[in-house]
């Protein structure tokens, strides 16, 4: 019973350093696309502005390459490709 209770406190401290370093972001279409890929939550992907990211925080969240290939930067759009398995 201790080992679970020590188990959670780690994995609380470990979501919480994450997610401070999400928030030292400055810019906000980045801040929100680490929020995105750290929580796993889509609904932080709809608030980015920036089309090609938006596309590659979809993509990865819900695994379809389809977001992939509304990349108009053809680095990113490899990036992404190559990130969805």
């Amino acid at each position: 019973m201790k080992i679970l209770f020590y188990i959670a406190i780690i994995l609380t401290f470990n979501v919480q350093a994450e997610e401070s370093g999400c928030k030292s972001i400055q810019d906000n279409d980045k801040k929100n696309y680490c929020y995105a890929t750290e929580t796993n939550q889509k609904s932080f992907c709809y608030t980015i502005g920036e089309q090609d990211l938006k596309n590659l925080c979809m993509a990865q969240l819900k695994n379809q390459k389809s977001f992939c290939y509304k990349i108009f930067s053809t680095e990113t759009q490899k990036i992404c490709l190559k990130s969805i398995k």
